[in-house]
C-alpha cells in the first residue's frame, strides 16, 4: 500500500493495522510517498524513478493500492 499526504497516511496505517490483526500471515508493505513526481518515470520528470528503482519499491507483480489527496485519475497505470 502506498500513501501520500497526512490524512491518507494515517488512514493507510490504520488499514494496515487492521489487516495485520485479522490476517497475520499477510505480507504487506507501506510506502509513504512524499514527492508524487517520484511516481513518474525518470524519462518524464527529473524527480522520477527508473523502472528498476520503482520495481524495487513497488514490485512489478503485485497490486498497488495508492491513497492520496491527488486529483482523481492522476495516477493510473
Amino acid at each position: 500500500m502506498a500513501c501520500c499526504g497526512d490524512v491518507p497516511t494515517l488512514e493507510t496505517l490504520a488499514a494496515v493495522s487492521i489487516l495485520r490483526k485479522h490476517l497475520p500471515n499477510l505480507k504487506i508493505r507501506v510506502i509513504n510517498v512524499v514527492d508524487m513526481m517520484k511516481l513518474q518515470p525518470d524519462t518524464e520528470h527529473p524527480h522520477g524513478l527508473s523502472d528498476k528503482n520503482f520495481d524495487a519499491l513497488f514490485t512489478n507483480n503485485k497490486p498497488i493500492i495508492l491513497r492520496s489527496t491527488a486529483i482523481h485519475g492522476w495516477c493510473t497505470g
